[in-house]
């Protein structure tokens, strides 16, 4: 795979509205979406080019995915759409900064810190053991060296990413395309694309054997508070930053 910034102007992933335009949009944003339509079950009705190029073709694919995570489907990717991905923007982010809007280095400390833990742990059990507990909004010394060892991994899929312990563009994009979850906790009857990714880890635990259709109803709920019993937390059914880290502890 090239850079997912390759050639591409960096935009921020929900830091604006995507819709159908004259000349049509571009950006690394549109890319990671693309990434992201052709990694849900949605593509199975035909993937998408990762052109970073907001046209007809993608805003159809973005439609059926919409559909699919019951959010009006008009083509037009705001803060609905983006919350169902699992990002938090507009009216849903409530506890600020945005993830991905600012560069992150040892010291700093905030939300946006925490999700991007939880987005490292998500990314498997390798950078779970890194930091060593569940994901705390510090960005300490086990943090730095986590995402140091995820972007030397990452090489091979996004060699745009650089090599030093901070989150910036290129680690935001790889981020987003590749954890699968840890944007925000997930509850009962929330749908999205990050609850599919949260149903796989529990069904490879085999926690879970519902059908993995991205709905966090009652199975799913079920295979977390079994999760929390065995690994001694309050078993309340809601998928935050401690269960994502023992659910990638035991993956």
């Amino acid at each position: 795979m090239a850079a997912l910034d390759n050639a591409l102007t960096y935009v921020p992933f929900g830091s604006r509205i995507l819709r159908l335009t004259v000349p049509r949009m571009n950006g690394t944003d549109v890319k990671v979406l693309q990434h992201l339509y052709n990694a849900s079950p949605a593509a199975r009705a035909g993937e998408v080019p990762t052109d970073g190029l907001y046209g007809s073709e993608t805003v159809h694919a973005i439609q059926r995915l919409q559909a699919l995570f019951e959010v009006e489907a008009d083509g037009f990717v705001g803060p609905k759409t983006y919350y169902a991905l699992g990002h938090l923007t507009g009216g849903y982010l409530v506890n600020g900064p945005e993830f991905g809007r600012r560069q992150l280095s040892q010291g700093d400390s905030g939300n946006d810190v925490r999700i991007l833990q939880n987005r490292l742990v998500a990314s498997g059990r390798r950078y779970a053991q890194a930091l060593g507990r569940a994901p705390d909004g510090d960005f300490d010394v086990r943090t730095t060296e986590t995402l140091r060892i995820y972007q030397e991994d990452i090489q091979s899929l996004n060699p745009g990413v650089p090599i030093n312990g901070l989150a910036g563009p290129e680690t935001y994009n790889s981020l987003h395309v590749f954890s699968g979850h840890g944007g925000r906790p997930l509850r009962r009857r929330r749908k999205g694309y990050d609850v599919l990714s949260l149903q796989r880890g529990l069904s490879r635990l085999r926690l879970f054997d519902g059908e993995e259709d991205g709905f966090f109803g009652s199975e799913t709920e079920a295979a977390v508070k079994r999760l929390q019993r065995q690994t001694h937390l309050d078993p309340d059914g809601v998928a935050d930053s401690s269960v994502f880290y023992e659910l990638a502890i035991r993956l």
